[in-house]
């Protein structure tokens, strides 16, 4: 960030969603589905935001890049050509698991994206 506040609308957004995404994955997966890095980052980030630091953004950039992007490269690799690169994302594909969770876990391709934007 250079200078400028980021929007509210922005903030109120990512914490919306995080209102939604944190009680469905506490019922759903439990308490220790929060100790994932990814996880981690999504609700770090949202503090980030809120206190405009891009300390803390590059912090969890840092963190969880690399894994993001093996995760996204493997979700877009099964969407794309019906294979998975490493297996990542296989629950993603899975049809026994409830289509809201699966989209809800589409944060992992969001979530890098907002971590540049506060940079």
């Amino acid at each position: 960030m250079t200078g400028e506040q980021l929007p509210t609308w922005g903030k109120l957004l990512y914490t919306l969603f995080l209102g939604v995404l944190v009680p469905v994955y506490w019922v759903h997966w439990g308490p220790k589905n929060f100790l994932w890095f990814s996880d981690i980052a999504l609700l770090t980030t949202a503090v980030s935001l809120w206190l405009e630091s891009p300390l803390l953004a590059s912090m969890m950039a840092l963190a969880v890049a690399l894994p993001e992007l093996v995760w996204n490269a493997d979700f877009f690799g099964r969407l794309l050509t019906g294979r998975h690169l490493f297996g990542l994302s296989d629950y993603m594909f899975d049809p026994g698991r409830p289509r809201y969770l699966r989209a809800l876990s589409l944060f992992h391709v969001v979530l890098p994206v907002v971590l540049i934007w506060i940079l």
